[in-house]
């Protein structure tokens, strides 16, 4: 309902975000035809800078409101944390090859690396965690009676 300010395609260019004057996104998959994001809120203020983790697993948005917001860009979902640190408003965003870290600039002239691995992994308290003997998997439970499986060094849900 508002200028787009911002876009992005995933690494793999199978989808693409935007985003908007009014604080939403919008993620397109345009091999399909179908819109996976629409006018997803969450933000209070503009969307200045958006990008994909480069695995294109996660949408991540960068605001006039100081914090960055996330979304799993194959479903949608906004993953509940938010990436507070600036002091003023986010102006850029870029993800390492890897799909670990992400950097954000600001107005304020500060540069901040994120773990994008360390996000909300259960909607209740985690009751344990474990890492396989390899070093490949964690696996976590929770008092929402559900246990996960994850890429130990993606931080991909399995």
């Amino acid at each position: 309902t508002s200028d787009l300010t911002s876009v992005a395609f995933s690494s793999d260019g199978q989808l693409v975000a935007c985003g908007s004057r009014d604080g939403s996104v919008s993620v397109w998959n345009f091999a399909r035809r179908l819109n996976v994001l629409r006018s997803a809120q969450g933000h209070t203020s503009a969307i200045l800078a958006i990008t994909f983790s480069s695995n294109s697993q996660l949408v991540l948005a960068g605001s006039h409101d100081c914090t960055i917001r996330l979304w799993r860009a194959s479903t949608g979902e906004r993953i509940e944390n938010v990436l507070v640190g600036h002091q003023r408003t986010i102006t850029c965003l870029a993800s390492s090859p890897d799909g670990i870290h992400a950097a954000s600039g600001s107005a304020d002239g500060s540069i901040i690396i994120w773990n994008l691995t360390t996000f909300k992994a259960h909607m209740s308290r985690i009751t344990d965690i474990s890492i396989s003997p390899n070093g490949v998997h964690v696996a976590s439970s929770s008092a929402d009676r559900t246990v996960r499986l994850w890429d130990a060094l993606t931080g991909d849900l399995l």
